[in-house]
């Protein structure tokens, strides 16, 4: 026994055929009413099970075609719909000549049964149309015309927006390639330096060590160290960026005055050697988030920001924050350096230094971005420019 199935939804047509298949059925497919009479003109079958709503030709319209034709009006006809569901769109479907009106999803059991039924009576009993207990109901009709149109409308939108997802996932790809080459480039070149460094050193250890000369060997061995200690540091940067992006823990509540406190105390000693002033309101929002991973951005927002207000005369930080709307909008401000506005999207890159000169890998505000963006919000800097400090903004889901 042979059954077509039509239905312009894949996932549809395909636990269908798998159904029938499990039990002894052979089976034929098509997405439209169209596309199954050019099928029933090459190849006979038993049974026919449609869906309803479907592009061209619809099943309503598929059945009447059927039971038109001569050869092929003795034909069992079964729909199948998840969209018609009321007793009228039954009574419909039935008067059209269908044997039987199944709605989805239907048990596989019941299912099956109910095939068998049909096909047990074929040629004994036939389905005909019955127009007399079911008139040319306008009404009807054009509901359901509106249905195809508005489901005609809604696979534009799906399409329209997959279209757009596709736009945006390529122009994402590509950002992410591009930003590979650099991580890629700058890894290579930030290694080869500390081991360039380290091979030299090396070289000249065994000079200093068969002339016996002590001091230098002492000096060499330092430069080794130093090398080997600025290849673990970017390394562990490097570690640490690649776990950023990944939220470790379910959101849940975080108290802001809390937790900045406790990040806070583990630059207690640079404070006091800098006389630096940090200030915080204790009425500061909940936010909803990872706290660990939150943690990190405080960390790297505030090295950031002692770093780089180490040279004022009274170096002041300030953490802040306030609802607007749905979210939060945190700050870390300082009244140091500052940073031109050319650089303001630049500093959040991957190891982007300004200051060459300056302690660290440049990975600290990339991984501020990346656990932000991970959170849902944004992140960006404000700066008037050399010597007007800089403000670190950024957003966290309200709790």
């Amino acid at each position: 026994m042979k059954a077509l199935v039509v239905d312009d939804i894949a996932v549809n047509v395909f636990l269908l055929e798998t159904l029938l298949t499990v039990h002894g059925y052979e089976v034929a497919t098509a997405t439209n009413g169209l596309e199954a009479l050019e099928q029933l003109k090459q190849a006979p079958v038993d049974l026919i099970i449609s869906d309803i709503l479907m592009p061209k030709m619809d099943g309503f319209q598929l059945c009447r075609a059927v039971k038109a034709d001569e050869a092929l009006r003795d034909l069992p006809f079964i729909f199948y719909t998840a969209t018609y569901t009321t007793e009228k769109d039954k009574a419909f479907g039935l008067s059209l000549g269908a044997c039987r009106f199944i709605l989805k999803p239907a048990d596989h059991e019941d299912f099956i049964q109910i095939i068998k039924e049909v096909l047990g009576t074929k040629g004994s009993v036939v389905c005909e149309p019955n127009t007399e207990d079911f008139k040319e109901d306008t009404e009807y009709l054009k509901e359901h015309q509106s249905r195809l149109i508005k489901k005609l409308g809604d696979k534009i939108i799906a399409l329209e927006d997959s279209e757009v997802r596709s736009r945006n996932l390529i122009v994402e790809l590509t950002e992410k390639q591009a930003e590979m080459e650099r991580f890629t480039y700058t890894v290579s070149h930030d290694l080869k330096t500390p081991l360039v460094t380290i091979q030299c050193f090396v070289g000249q250890l065994e000079l200093d060590l068969a002339n016996e000369d002590h001091d230098n060997v002492k000096n060499d061995f330092d430069f080794i160290q130093g090398a080997a200690n600025k290849m673990r540091e970017l390394l562990d940067d490097l570690l640490q960026l690649s776990r950023s992006g990944r939220v470790i823990s379910d959101p849940q509540p975080v108290a802001l005055p809390v937790l900045v406190q406790g990040v806070a105390e583990l630059f207690d000693r640079q404070f006091e050697n800098l006389n630096l002033r940090i200030t915080m309101p204790t009425d500061l929002p909940l936010v909803s988030g990872d706290p660990v991973r939150l943690r990190e951005v405080f960390q790297n927002l505030l090295e950031n920001a002692v770093k780089f207000s180490a040279g004022s005369p009274e170096p002041l930080i300030e953490v802040g924050g306030k609802v607007d709307e749905n979210v939060v909008v945190c700050f870390v401000r300082d009244n140091g350096i500052g940073i031109p506005a050319k650089y303001h999207e630049r500093v959040f890159g991957l190891f982007e230094k300004l200051d060459p000169t300056c302690e660290g890998t440049g990975i600290g505000l990339a991984i501020v971005r990346r656990v932000v963006e991970e959170h849902g919000g944004r992140v960006w800097v404000e700066s008037a420019g050399e010597g007007c400090g800089s403000k670190f903004l950024f957003t966290l889901p309200v709790a």
